[in-house]
């Protein structure tokens, strides 16, 4: 008897942890990509090992949410938007977005090279070339504890890209979340401020002082372009060495033409 009790312990024991197993897989599910030419796959450490050490283990739950995005055009990848729809143990649904681009940086190294790879994932942006080089490309702020514990608590999560910039200019997608007109905004942003301090220095005055009477200027809604303004001044304001984060404002490239083959380019509102 003793035994037949063990057995049905053990038994109910396997049954719990195979129904715990299963209720903590999660359902990931990637859209078509916006174009044949650039392919979503989910991320899987033994097929990409080139990044397989991105997760540690605080944001291991992450990979799940995570897609490499492989390059199969002759063109360099300069930016990316992608949404996350999550759904919670409860049924509720909630979106997540991130963007970036390649105009955040002086250099203006491209996302994915030419036939190239980026792994996108939530606050985690990670070019395969600067894995393999060193200064061949960008790499994303992480994410925080809050990203982390959102997506590992999904019982859901939906991925969609929603646009992506080649190095010519060329935009694919719906680009619903706005990252053309925010690389036109933060690129016109930091010409403003360069511009802003260089007259202070032209005409002797401090270019602090510049910069603390745009702080503290009231930024009307929907100036995005001002919004940006704010956040460089107080970047330079607070900055341990200004000059040297003045010249990189000066160093950003100036974005290309954006267009898309079947409308044209696309114009600055």
């Amino acid at each position: 008897m003793p035994n037949v009790k063990l057995n049905k312990l053990a038994a109910s024991m396997l049954v719990a942890a195979i129904m715990a197993g299963a209720q903590s897989v999660k359902k990931t599910t990637i859209d078509a990509s916006p174009s044949p030419q650039v392919t979503l796959l989910p991320f899987d450490a033994a097929v990409f090992p080139a990044f397989k050490e991105v997760f540690d283990s605080r944001t291991a739950g992450l990979a799940a949410a995570s897609v490499v995005v492989s390059n199969a055009t002759d063109k360099a990848i300069i930016g990316i938007s992608i949404q996350w729809t999550l759904t919670d143990a409860a049924g509720v649904e909630s979106v997540y977005s991130n963007r970036t681009h390649s105009f955040l940086v002086a250099s203006g190294r491209p996302l994915a090279l030419p036939h190239g790879r980026l792994l996108a994932g939530p606050q985690t942006f990670v070019s395969e070339a600067v894995l393999q080089h060193p200064d061949g490309g960008i790499i994303a702020p992480l994410p925080n504890d809050q990203t982390v514990a959102r997506f590992t608590t999904a019982s859901k999560i939906r991925i969609e890209v929603d646009s992506i910039i080649f190095q010519d200019g060329e935009v694919i997608g719906p680009d619903h979340l706005g990252l053309v007109d925010a690389i036109r905004d933060r690129s016109d942003a930091a010409r403003a401020i360069v511009k802003r301090v260089e007259e202070a220095q032209a005409k002797g005055n401090d270019p602090a002082q510049a910069l603390r009477s745009l702080v503290a200027s009231p930024v009307m809604k929907g100036d995005h372009v001002a919004r940006f303004e704010l956040g460089f001044a107080n970047s330079l304001l607070h900055a341990r060495h200004p000059e040297r984060d003045l010249e990189a404002l000066k160093e950003i490239p100036t974005p290309p033409l954006f267009f898309r083959k079947e409308s044209g380019p696309i114009w600055q509102q």
